[in-house]
Order: C-alpha cells, then structure tokens, then sequence
C-alpha cells in the first residue's frame, strides 16, 4: 500500500472539519509504523510516496 505525502490535503478539501480530523489522526498513525519513503520524479514534478507492508505472499517451493 502507498500514500503520497500530499494525501491529507487542505481542510477545506473536506466536507467537514471532523472528517479532516479524522483523516490526519489516521494519517499520523500509519506514518508511525514501519514503512519505506521513495520519492519519483515524472515532468520535473517530485512526487513523495510512503510504501506499508500489507503481508506475506507465498511464492512457491518447500
């Protein structure tokens, strides 16, 4: 799973104050576990991405 670092926006995004709330309380919880940041550039715009484990997946064999 990734999330761009843009991905709470402004709260005027919102339908509500509460629901931003809700989503920054969200967002600064999932930065506290383990992740890996990576940045790409497309265009000449830098773009900052967080990538979470999701699990395991077997792949095959013993």
């Amino acid at each position: 799973m990734t999330i761009e670092d843009d991905h709470l926006g402004k709260p005027e995004d919102y339908r509500n104050l509460k629901d931003y709330n809700e989503t920054k309380k969200w967002f600064g919880k999932k930065l506290e576990k383990p992740h890996r940041t990576f940045t790409l550039t497309e265009n000449g715009i830098e773009r900052t991405f967080n990538a979470f484990p999701q699990g395991t997946i077997w792949i095959g064999g013993r």
